[in-house]
């Protein structure tokens, strides 16, 4: 699924993102599982508990979204050794 918002607050995530989702049962507990995806490779998970189908999607799309804008906007210094780097940081040397 791309992660294009319909109506969101969130922004639009560039479109080498993308999100997959899975259903987790346990007991009387059941969860939404969202993995963002940054062309193919994982990148975080997110979840919703006590929700099912298009309304748990919703909630953990627009968390995703909001989890990339974040990503995104990391300073390229704070990010751990060998992480995918979000972008150069603005007090870099040229």
């Amino acid at each position: 699924m791309n992660i294009y918002p319909v109506r969101t607050t969130s922004p639009s995530a560039p479109p080498e993102w993308t999100i997959e989702f899975c259903y987790e049962n346990s007991g009387s507990i059941s969860q939404c599982i969202c993995v963002i995806l940054r062309s193919g490779e994982e990148m975080c998970r997110l979840s919703v508990a006590r929700d099912q189908g298009e309304c748990a999607q919703a909630k953990v799309a627009e968390s995703a979204r909001a989890w990339i804008a974040e990503f995104l906007a990391r300073p390229a210094e704070y990010m751990p050794e060998g992480y995918p780097t979000p972008r150069p940081s603005a007090t870099a040397a040229p």
